[in-house]
């Protein structure tokens, strides 16, 4: 018997309120040849025995490890993956269906070398004001970049793990994710794919619904949690971010100060999406969200959330 071209890899912590959704988006796939890999990765929420019934409707390699986190959860799934090609997704993620064949595709024209997608969120599925703000977020991020196929700069380069395929020679010359990291670990690997020659490639195009709404607490201890992780990623790889001033923390101006003292406060925190803020017009809304939490990200992290 033949082996897959694809081999689709999901790591899952906990994930049996989820993980079926992705597992339903990837049989509605039009692309049929990949095997299905799913990690459950020490959980003890019953997501095994979950998948365990699942294999009578749907062909997948179920592994079940000690938890070791997604970097060693992936890992996993592409030391035992038969395909040219490794399709890592999140378990909250719902490719649309010509997602796997667009990803083949990309492949069987650029060998040895890897694609990110994109991960938005589902305006049908989270029609609230948090959602909507979500996505105002995800908009304003992708006015920046191309929308079609393109070649990420050095001064963009990043993996996210949540929806993204690689070569397997690729993957295992680059020795795969980095288990000493338990955060950015795919940001780690990208930047040591573009220090090696590899060109990282990115389509807006291919979607992935990311289902995963945030409070705006969550978005804040999410973000802090980032920028110390990448401390602690230029702390251990110095070389590796010394050109990589995009990513740094972005304070506010002096000027400005006064401004996030007053609006990045727990109390303003917790009126996002409520009343007074939920009142405002959308124009003003979401910039004054933004505002909110990048100032308790970036200019008071030490306030509690």
């Amino acid at each position: 018997m033949a082996s897959p071209y694809l081999s689709v890899i999901v790591p899952s912590y906990n994930g049996a309120h989820r993980i079926l959704h992705t597992l339903e988006a990837l049989r509605a796939q039009a692309y049929a040849d990949y095997e299905l890999i799913v990690v459950v990765d020490g959980s003890t929420d019953g997501t095994q025995e979950l998948l365990a019934a699942r294999r009578e409707v749907q062909p997948l390699q179920l592994l079940t490890p000690p938890n070791g986190g997604r970097a060693a959860a992936r890992n996993r799934g592409a030391a035992v993956a038969k395909g040219e090609v490794l399709f890592f997704l999140d378990d909250d993620m719902r490719p649309l269906p010509d997602v796997l064949e667009r990803h083949a595709a990309f492949h069987h024209h650029h060998p040895h070398t890897c694609l990110i997608g994109a991960q938005l969120t589902d305006p049908e599925k989270y029609p609230s004001d948090l959602g909507r703000f979500q996505q105002y977020v995800e908009a304003g991020y992708l006015a920046t970049v191309p929308k079609t196929l393109h070649c990420m700069p050095a001064t963009q380069d990043y993996i996210t793990a949540a929806h993204f395929s690689i070569a397997r020679r690729l993957f295992e010359e680059m020795g795969g994710f980095d288990e000493a990291l338990t955060d950015l670990e795919d940001f780690d690997l990208a930047l040591r794919l573009h220090d090696s020659g590899h060109p990282i490639w990115r389509d807006e195009s291919i979607i992935a619904w990311h289902d995963n709404i945030h409070t705006p607490a969550q978005m804040v201890r999410r973000q802090r949690e980032y920028f110390n992780a990448l401390d602690r990623l230029h702390a251990l790889k110095p070389d590796l971010l010394r050109r990589r001033h995009a990513y740094a923390r972005q304070l506010a101006s002096t000027r400005r100060k006064w401004l996030f003292f007053v609006i990045a406060t727990p109390f303003w925190l917790r009126r996002i999406g409520r009343w007074p803020l939920a009142w405002l017009p959308k124009k003003l809304r979401y910039p004054l969200y933004s505002r909110i939490i990048f100032g308790l990200v970036n200019y008071f992290p030490h306030r509690k959330v």
